[in-house]
């Protein structure tokens, strides 16, 4: 399509989605294309609109006939280009997982549970490994070998109740496998244990499973994500 063309055609779709051609101003510049290597600079249209709720409708109707943006964005899955853009960050893109199953079986065993700690630096704190029985040393980390499924889950527990930090970034970026770990302890009995030792006020395992094991969701954008997490009283979770 000439751009000519296709630059009268925005203009109708935005003035019509606008209500007027005075809330948007439209140049053509040249530039090279975000993705790829180019020699030469393309042609595209520049799109100034004077506010956000005028510019989320703009981008609305644009993407909804099948325009593709070089700049801004309306939901992730266009991976920030505006940003990208300015800082001249190489584009990409993510998907989703769907459609598996989380296999949580009761003959499942807890063999090993390894634990790094982090503090402003690139070198690790301290590095811990918890097994059941014992293995080959290795240096760099201490092995503590828990003989069974029950010990391995009290070390962990006394382990974090020493060690654990107050603030947490991010989403379990230590990433344990919490709900396994939660349900394992609940079969061996020791989550009611497990919880009191690390939380500020403790609690029946009645009340733990009611009110502090949790299924829920989590606004990452426009689409729902559910998580099922054990909630910690005295501790603070930050952007989860």
């Amino acid at each position: 399509m000439p751009l000519s063309i296709f630059k009268t055609k925005l203009v109708r779709i935005l003035s019509n989605i606008l209500n007027s051609t005075s809330k948007f101003e439209i140049e053509t510049i040249s530039a090279y294309p975000l993705q790829g290597y180019h020699a030469e600079k393309k042609p595209y249209i520049r799109v100034r609109i004077w506010n956000h709720y005028d510019q989320y409708n703009a981008l609305k109707a644009v993407y909804t006939i099948g325009m593709c943006t070089a700049s801004d964005d309306l939901i992730c899955q266009y991976y920030y280009r505006k940003v990208a853009c300015e800082e001249r960050l190489p584009l990409s893109s993510w998907v989703t997982l769907s459609n598996y199953s989380y296999i949580l079986s009761e003959n499942s065993y807890l063999f090993q549970i390894s634990v790094v700690h982090w503090k402003d630096d690139s070198n690790s704190l301290k590095q811990i490994c918890l097994v059941d029985v014992e293995t080959a040393p290795d240096p760099r980390w201490t092995t503590i070998i828990c003989k069974n499924q029950v010990n391995l889950l009290k070390a962990f527990t006394l382990y974090w109740k020493l060690l654990a930090l107050d603030i947490q970034i991010g989403f379990n970026n230590s990433q344990y496998d919490w709900r396994f770990i939660v349900e394992k302890a609940k079969k061996l009995g020791v989550l009611e244990w497990m919880y009191n030792q690390i939380s500020l006020k403790p609690s029946s395992l009645e009340k733990i499973l009611k009110w502090q094991y949790q299924y829920s969701a989590i606004k990452v954008n426009n689409r729902d994500f559910h998580s099922k997490h054990l909630k910690i009283p005295g501790y603070v979770a930050i952007d989860v």
